[in-house]
This record gives structure tokens, sequence and C-alpha cells, in this order.
């Protein structure tokens, strides 16, 4: 396994071999693909994503618009830096949120 340096991290329980997930990471974000696990009702496989997105960018970062949409559960979590009402205590908004939301509805 390669080692990266960055600002955001998953913890995998030893529960899971190596061989049954897989990662990809760069300096901002990770995620883990766990590509057998049965979450009932017929759906199989998950990703996990763990983001950091630096004040400066507030985008969402492009490793997630490029993406396909997947046929299997995903949970974005991290720090977006990315204000809005139905997330932000102060209610406080940016319009570029909204490239997080199309994303979440993808």
């Amino acid at each position: 396994m390669a080692t990266l340096e960055g600002r955001a991290a998953i913890y995998i329980s030893k529960r899971f071999e190596t061989r049954q997930w897989d990662f990809e990471a760069s300096e901002n974000w990770c995620r883990v693909w766990i590509p057998e696990m049965d979450l009932g009702q017929g759906s199989r496989g998950f990703e996990l994503w763990s983001i950091y997105n630096p004040p400066s960018s507030k985008e969402v970062p492009s490793a997630l618009s490029g993406r396909p949409k997947p046929n299997h559960q995903v949970v974005l979590a991290g720090d977006f830096n990315l204000q809005y009402p139905l997330w932000d205590k102060f209610e406080r908004y940016d319009r570029r949120a909204e490239g997080l939301l199309r994303l979440s509805s993808h």
C-alpha cells in the first residue's frame, strides 16, 4: 500500500481483510470501495469518501464531479467549506454549494 500525506482519512476495521476493499487517495480526499458489502434489499457495494475542501477552493472537488453516476451506496463525509442553510448553523449561503447539492442528487 502506498503511504500518502493528506488532510482526509478513513479508518477500516480489521474485520475487513485488505483483499476485500480498495482505495484511492490524494492530498485532500480519500475513497474506500468495498464491492462485496451486502447492504440488504439486493444492494451490493459501498463507497465511502472523506473529503477536505480547502476554504480557498470553494468548489466541489473535481474527483467527485467527474465520476459517472454510481449504482451502489455512496457516503460523502468531510469538511467541504461550502456554506448552505441546510447544514450551516448560521444559515449562511454560498452559491457554490449548489454543486454539492447537484452531486448528492446524482
